[in-house]
């Protein structure tokens, strides 16, 4: 009984939360020429970019933003724009000890040859 306690009271401590936020045909945070199309550039398969802000204590270290996510993976690939990209928001938290909060976008890159 005292072990079912300690377990229930631990699983109440830890709180975690994940889920997709959004999917997108297009997204970039770069400027693309209008007159150019997918067909164009070179497809990049399976592009994973984040961006993660950490809570100490109760104190958080800065903001996590879904634009970082996406220019994380556009960076990471040498990309100008993703296509069928998921975003997904995923955050947990030890009360009094450390948490995080994230953004995370996941989709094919498209680079245009210059």
């Amino acid at each position: 009984m005292k072990n079912k306690m300690i377990l229930s009271a631990g699983a109440l401590l830890l709180t975690a939360c994940t889920g997709p936020i959004q999917d997108f045909t297009v997204i970039s945070t770069n400027n693309i020429d209008p007159g150019k199309s997918i067909a164009d550039g070179k497809l990049i398969k399976n592009v994973k970019g984040k961006d993660t802000a950490h809570i100490v204590i109760v104190f958080p270290t800065g903001t996590s933003h879904p634009q970082e996510a996406v220019r994380d993976a556009l960076k990471s690939a040498a990309a100008d724009m993703l296509v069928n990209a998921k975003m997904y928001s995923y955050g947990w938290y030890v009360p009094y000890i450390y948490g995080q909060q994230k953004w995370i976008v996941e989709g094919d890159a498209v680079v245009f040859e210059e």
